[in-house]
């Protein structure tokens, strides 16, 4: 179970930086995209019919992507003041469900629900005329980061169970 540990943890790291680059250039090319916006609608007077499409596109691939990392690095939105107040083995045993919730929605809704969209579209042939790129690469980036998320899920899964192996979570007892 180490073994499997160690990597997914490995391929964690790896999954992480990639995504970091992906953001920031994400970001960086958001933000060109929205100056040329301004530039082309003051300066120019007629503002370039593609930035609008283009910064919805790379604003939902950056939240969706965002939220997968922010999910794999454990700094997601989370209520935990209760789970706080709960010894080691009650925190891991939560932990251990919190996970295969999330992993079972991101396969389901992300990942199932997402490929089906992604599919519809395509068969469809919907289109950013302003782009002339499909709408299902928009699409795409939810079961991408449903991909993700059961990785980074998974990863947390093995890391609560080598608590529990290890006997690094245990049961409270009171002591007088």
């Amino acid at each position: 179970m180490n073994l499997i540990l160690m990597l997914l943890k490995n391929f964690k790291k790896i999954a992480v930086k990639f995504l970091e680059i992906v953001l920031i250039a994400t970001v960086g090319v958001l933000v060109i995209d929205v100056l040329w916006g301004v530039v082309s609608r003051y300066v120019l007077s007629g503002q370039s019919s593609w930035t609008d499409d283009l910064a919805s596109m790379l604003l939902i691939w950056e939240v969706l992507l965002g939220s997968a990392y922010a999910f794999g690095q454990k700094a997601h939105l989370g209520v935990d003041y209760l789970v706080e107040k709960f010894d080691s083995f009650s925190k891991c045993m939560t932990a251990l469900f919190v996970n295969i919730v999330c992993v079972t929605f991101a396969v389901a809704v992300f990942i199932y629900g997402g490929t089906q969209e992604v599919l519809t579209a395509f068969e469809s042939q919907q289109m950013i005329i302003s782009l002339g790129v499909p709408k299902a690469y928009v699409y795409l980036a939810i079961p991408v980061t449903g991909l993700f998320f059961v990785m980074f899920g998974v990863e947390a899964f093995f890391e609560e169970l080598v608590k529990l192996k290890n006997g690094e979570a245990t049961v409270a007892t009171e002591e007088n």
